[in-house]
């Protein structure tokens, strides 16, 4: 294969006291043009290329190399290079047809040449009287160990307009690219985050002050005036339960939820809309909301079936303190008879509500009777740790606003798994396995996510009824190429939230469910 020659070769060197080197060429192959692009040529030097944030980037990309076993930069050095070309002349000389420059041999010329070090190519193709960008490509080696497929296909999508918004944002986003955003910092601040309680299963998280549940419980009684009697309407099976065990409520703790139904019968109570509360003559008629679309239905009336199985009574408990266990189709039985005795015909309960936001503090157990047990936090630690850690001041406004993070507005995980993995705002990419641990192990966020188990396992078949689950590729030292089920994922699921292998996060049984995806938005901050 012949070899293009250039008639101008311009080379610009920066040296520092840091180990990398920034280097620069810009070449055309048309000395006719050599002397109308002077001005161009000293602007891209001086003005266009940001060889300091460049270098900068490089020296902190083999800093964190240096933190990992297994990973390295084969080049601390990098070159950026500018081509001009014009397939119909060379050396001032315009070529006959079979002559022309074609430009795949062009590239595989230069790769030839510069493909084992760490490179960039802008290659601009003259159409007419003008030059056009093309494509701008990473080096072979730098490809294979930092600038990715993935990443580049990234950059080249997002770079449009004159020459200076090409090379001025193109080597921005590489710039970008190239510095990790996994740091030794943010590894040794992500996993203090998965500390704090809040995160926990079944601890009390208060969503940076955006969730304040209140929750029905009931507490020991005496004599007391002013009372309604309470009876529990299954809005679903029409079943009235009348318990045995005396449950009293006042009117005015419900006010808020009070309808007048003077003028309706039973029967319309029954049968029309599904309300919470309805109040009917000495009566707290309380109609249980049948919603099987979400996994939090309604749960007064087996707390109260429970009650009257269990025949239990404490004088100075609430029923929340008492030792209960909840099961996953949601029924209450007491683990142990600690601190209760049994019932007798003169108890009374008073139902009443309670605020989690004036009685307890953020990381507190959830109580077993609340609706939100069992809970776990995986979509918030994920929300938290990508908005203050990983990318500090990218991401703003409130939970249901598409800045709030890298996906978007804050939901449910088996949502978030929709958003991501269909790349709905354009700023993921889908990876196999063995890339997500590559790519993370080169500082890149990667995201894992999944519907609940219960989907894939034909339990439901309502993909969103169970949250699904989110977490994020953690860095791994000495990564074995295809050894992803041993890799780190950083995650808050079951128990404490914490840095586990990825079989254990997601379960070995269905990790074919589950996508990884690397984030790359942030690219063109």
């Amino acid at each position: 294969m012949k070899k293009i020659g250039f008639c101008i070769i311009f080379l610009i060197l920066i040296k520092s006291a840091l180990a990398q080197e920034v280097s620069m060429k810009v070449v055309f192959n048309n000395t006719k043009d050599i002397e109308t692009s002077s001005d161009l040529i000293n602007k891209i030097n001086s003005e266009f290329v940001n060889k300091e944030n460049l270098q900068s980037a490089m020296n902190t990309l083999d800093n964190f190399y240096n933190s990992l076993e297994g990973v390295s930069l084969t080049d601390k050095n990098l070159l950026v290079y500018v081509a001009f070309l014009d397939k119909d002349y060379f050396a001032g000389l315009k070529l006959k047809e079979s002559e022309k420059i074609n430009f795949d041999n062009y590239i595989t010329q230069w790769q030839e040449e510069y493909g084992n070090q760490s490179a960039v190519l802008f290659l601009f193709l003259k159409d007419g009287s003008n030059y056009n960008f093309n494509k701008l490509i990473a080096s072979t080696k730098l490809e294979e160990e930092h600038l990715f497929p993935e990443v580049m296909d990234f950059i080249n999508l997002n770079l449009s307009g004159n020459t200076e918004n090409i090379i001025k944002n193109g080597t921005k986003y590489l710039a970008n690219a190239i510095k990790p955003v996994w740091s030794e910092d943010k590894m040794t601040n992500s996993e203090a985050l998965t500390k704090n309680e809040r995160y926990w299963q079944n601890r009390i998280n208060f969503f940076h002050n955006s969730w304040a549940s209140t929750f029905l419980d009931l507490k020991p009684i005496g004599y007391k005036t002013g009372l309604k009697r309470v009876f529990l309407i299954n809005s679903g099976s029409k079943d009235t339960l009348k318990p045995s065990v005396n449950i009293y409520a006042n009117e005015n703790e419900f006010k808020g939820s009070n309808i007048d139904i003077s003028g309706f019968g039973y029967e319309y109570l029954i049968n029309g809309k599904l309300l919470d509360y309805l109040f009917f003559g000495d009566e707290l008629l309380l109609l249980e909301l049948t919603d099987n679309s979400s996994e939090h239905q309604s749960y007064i009336l087996k707390l109260i079936q429970a009650i009257d199985n269990e025949k239990k009574y404490s004088s100075n408990l609430k029923v929340s303190e008492w030792n209960w266990e909840k099961s996953s189709s949601g029924v209450f039985t007491l683990k142990n008879y600690e601190n209760v005795g049994e019932f007798r015909d003169g108890d009374k309960l008073e139902l009443v509500k309670r605020s989690l936001k004036d009685e307890f503090n953020e990381g507190d157990p959830i109580p077993v009777i609340h609706p939100w047990y069992p809970r776990t936090f995986c979509n918030v630690l994920a929300s938290d740790m990508s908005k203050t850690i990983l990318f500090p001041n990218s991401f703003s406004g409130s939970s249901t606003s598409n800045t709030y993070a890298p996906w978007g507005k804050h939901q449910a995980a088996a949502y978030l798994h929709d958003e991501i993995k269909d790349n709905k705002n354009g700023k993921f990419k889908n990876v196999n396995f063995d890339k997500a641990w590559k790519y993370t192990n080169a500082g890149f966020i990667v995201y894992l996510t999944s519907y609940n188990r219960r989907y894939y396992s034909g339990a439901t078949t309502n993909k969103y009824k169970y949250s699904g689950h989110i977490a994020t590729c953690y860095p791994t030292s000495s990564y074995v190429s295809n050894n992803y089920l041993d890799a780190n994922v950083i995650q808050a699921g079951l128990g404490e939230a914490q840095v586990k292998s990825f079989k254990y996060c997601f379960g070995s049984s269905y990790i074919e469910n589950v996508s990884a995806n690397i984030y790359l938005g942030y690219i063109l901050k």
